[in-house]
């Protein structure tokens, strides 16, 4: 019965050993060009992020920026600030995040990638 109880408690480190590895990419990150932040949170099963800043959020007329680039037509109206660009991204181990998809409203394209925590 000690060996269970011992090995269950192993377990459950280790559980949160990993979940506190997975988690390591939540947070505020600017992207590469710094004219945005995308906010990273966990999504059910997954990792996802969405634009929470904006160097700049309106249009030349003052409103704000659109997702007129989106392949569907529906989803043009939809504002830039707040829009979900990020999904599907699952750990892998070593600060590894695969098999997700980024949106690039600037582009109107979807592309798949791998995010890799370099640092904090």
């Amino acid at each position: 019965m000690k060996q269970i109880i011992t090995l269950l408690l192993s377990f459950l480190l280790l559980q949160t050993a990993s979940f506190a590895q997975s988690d390591a990419i939540v947070g505020e990150w600017y992207t590469q060009d710094k004219k945005a932040v995308v906010t990273i949170f966990i999504d059910g099963e997954t990792v996802s992020g969405k634009t929470t800043w904006m160097k700049e959020p309106l249009d030349k007329e003052g409103n704000p920026k659109l997702d007129k680039l989106n392949p569907n037509e529906e989803l043009r109206g939809r504002k830039r600030l707040g829009l979900k660009i990020m999904e599907g991204f699952v750990f892998k181990g070593d600060n590894t995040w695969e098999d997700g998809k980024i949106y690039k409203p600037d582009a109107g394209k979807i592309y798949g990638g791998t995010a890799t925590l370099v640092d904090k």
